[in-house]
């Protein structure tokens, strides 16, 4: 090898080596919720609490926190009043404040938040409690 390759072929194997010794820097890990209703899984603005009917779901939320433990923000929740059956019955908003909790790790590299909590945060819905709370399982990572 000539002298004059000489550097430049050792200059090219340490700036290899350094690259190889920094660590791959990684996206900030977040937790998603699939309620399964084909919304999107970050930072929703809306959710469907009860996908199988839509009888109540949480929009215009703005999310007052986000992170990979919890996340929680204020909305407003339209309920249906199923009177006098839920076919006929009207949509009724009430504020109310959503909280998404127990992340898991659902394969894929997907973690997900698993437990919903809507509570109410002045009038509610008739017969309906102050806090729901609903158990949403794995989306199997879609």
């Amino acid at each position: 090898m000539s002298r004059s390759v000489l550097p430049k072929v050792l200059l090219l194997a340490v700036a290899v080596a350094a690259l190889l010794a920094v660590p791959a820097t990684s996206a900030t890990p977040t937790t998603l919720f699939h309620a399964d209703c084909g919304q999107q899984p970050y930072k929703h603005k809306s959710i469907v609490v009860a996908c199988g009917d839509a009888n109540n779901q949480v929009t215009g939320i703005k999310w007052e926190s986000y992170g990979t433990d919890a996340a929680s923000g204020k909305g407003t929740a339209k309920v249906n009043d199923c009177k006098p059956n839920c076919a006929s019955g009207k949509t009724k908003s009430y504020p109310a404040v959503v909280t998404l909790t127990k992340p898991k790790n659902c394969g894929k590299g997907v973690t997900q938040f698993t437990r919903l909590a809507e509570t109410f945060t002045g009038a509610r819905p008739p017969g309906l409690s102050k806090r729901l709370s609903e158990t949403f399982p794995c989306n199997g990572g879609k």
